[in-house]
């Protein structure tokens, strides 16, 4: 009994860590005025003339805030995972208990490299979690391309229900719209929404999330699903509420009872998209 309930929390490990980072295709590229990219060691903090991503202390992938020109558009961002395993008790993971370990930094040709892996902690277990991708940030975008291994059928341990949250709070930032372009091998899923006109450039901009996944994935059920009420979320799968109770959470929703075993990647860029490119 106690090998068949850490062979779960090792599944969970790698569907909560698929979650926290994805990319699809490029976003159109913005009028520059250089390529200039700072990188704060300590904090990794990176900043560029178009945005500031301040990455939480507890994982690298879970940002504190993300500000565009000047203005905070979204914050507080967090991962919750919920497993219900058949014959077994349900269970709740955070990003404090799958920690980012960032191997090796650079800072060249305009972009910010963060390569690192992640260990997963429950209780006292400690376990290496086999997760690992090169996070590249650039003046417009940052793309966080992810592999991760799936060691166990989730199909047979799982039931629906069981899946990951990406959320946060947005401030300047409303995420209104969601789009789906397939094709034989991916789906392309993005998710936008306008941000405040910056000041002296009266021009409409848009805050964008873009999420690359393979077919075989997708044919599983692991899609995308924009959430505006992460307390309605938790109401219709049965999940206790989490984070702040009184304030609606916006986020993304990916349900994992359907992943088989396996090695998947998938792709995530956030940033800004041209105007039109709409």
């Amino acid at each position: 009994m106690i090998r068949m309930s850490t062979g779960r929390l090792v599944l969970g490990a790698f569907f909560l860590a698929a979650t926290s980072v994805s990319a699809a295709k490029p976003i159109n590229s913005l009028p520059s005025s250089g390529d200039e990219i700072r990188f704060e060691p300590e904090s990794r903090r990176i900043t560029t003339d178009v945005y500031d991503y301040l990455p939480s202390t507890s994982n690298p992938f879970v940002f504190q805030r993300i500000n565009f020109g000047g203005e905070t558009a979204v914050d507080s961002g967090g991962l919750d995972l919920f497993f219900k395993p058949k014959n077994f008790f349900d269970i709740h993971l955070d990003e404090t208990d799958l920690t980012g370990h960032v191997k090796q930094t650079a800072v060249e040709s305009g972009s910010v490299l963060l390569d690192m892996n992640f260990l997963l902690r429950f209780l006292f277990f400690k376990i290496d979690v086999d997760v690992s991708t090169a996070a590249v940030f650039r003046r417009e975008q940052a793309t966080m391309p992810l592999i991760f291994k799936v060691p166990l059928d989730s199909k047979r341990l799982l039931i629906p229900g069981s899946g990951a949250l990406y959320s946060w709070n947005e401030q300047s930032a409303r995420i209104t719209n969601s789009a789906k372009d397939c094709n034989a091998t991916s789906c392309d899923f993005s998710f936008s929404g306008d941000l405040p006109t910056a000041v002296g450039n009266p021009a409409p901009r848009r805050f964008i999330v873009q999420i690359k996944i393979p077919q075989k994935l997708v044919v599983q059920g692991f899609v995308p699903e924009l959430i505006h009420d992460h307390r309605e979320l938790a109401a219709s799968k049965g999940w206790p509420v989490v984070r702040e109770s009184n304030k609606a959470r916006t986020g993304i929703y990916f349900e994992v009872s359907g992943l088989g075993k396996g090695q998947y990647q998938i792709d995530y860029n956030i940033g800004l998209q041209a105007p039109d490119s709409r």
